[in-house]
Formats: C-alpha cells, sequence, structure tokens
C-alpha cells in the first residue's frame, strides 16, 4: 500500500513538473514569471536570473542539482 502510494505522489509531480515546464519555456517575463514557474519546480535560481524564451530547466536524475546563476556571475 505505500509503495503505490509512492507511485502516485511521483506520478502528480512528474504532471506538475511538466506542466510548470511548458508553461515557463512559452510564458512571457523572462525575470519574473518564468524564473517563478522553474522555482515552483524546485529549481534553484539567483535574484537576479534572466530565463530566455524556450529555456528547459531539466535535471534528467533524480535528486540531481540544477542551479541557474544571473548572467556575468553577479
Amino acid at each position: 500500500m505505500e509503495s503505490l502510494r509512492l507511485l502516485d505522489d511521483n506520478v502528480f509531480s512528474g504532471i506538475k513538473n511538466r506542466i510548470l515546464q511548458g508553461l515557463a519555456r512559452r510564458a512571457p517575463g523572462a525575470t519574473t514569471l518564468r524564473v517563478w514557474l522553474h522555482r515552483a519546480r524546485g529549481v534553484r535560481i539567483c535574484k537576479r536570473a534572466f530565463i530566455g524564451t524556450d529555456t528547459i530547466a531539466d535535471p534528467a536524475k533524480r535528486g540531481a542539482r540544477l542551479a541557474v546563476a544571473a548572467a556575468g556571475g553577479r
């Protein structure tokens, strides 16, 4: 029963992440809405980041880390 519950959580989490990623790829707001959508997925992004249109932030492995920093390392 516990494994079924974990599977449901993983499926829901995966669907949520794909929806948020799809929205973030096409949403306006390179420094506002797109950043917020990726943060909602769990991507760690610095304060002054710019995320261009059609950008995919997709850690391939479970537990992988992906960090986005501001251009110029600021």
